[in-house]
């Protein structure tokens, strides 16, 4: 797992958010239950851009957007 993190960590620092325009957002369920996962795409670039636990309507916070 900690393999998969490192990528992880060296994608985010490579992302770059200067030409996201369209951000769209879906939430979906990750196992039976309660336990969900927010969703945030670059429209334009078809791209994930990020994704968060939860559902609540804080979650847009987490974008790093001017």
């Amino acid at each position: 797992m900690a393999g998969a993190l490192r990528h992880v960590d060296a994608a985010w620092q490579d992302l770059s958010w200067e030409n996201v325009i369209w951000v769209g957002a879906d939430e979906m369920n990750r196992k039976k239950g309660h336990n969900y996962l927010t969703v945030f795409v670059d429209l334009q670039a078809k791209r994930a851009l990020l994704a968060v636990e939860g559902k609540d309507a804080g979650r847009g916070s987490s974008l790093p957007l001017n």
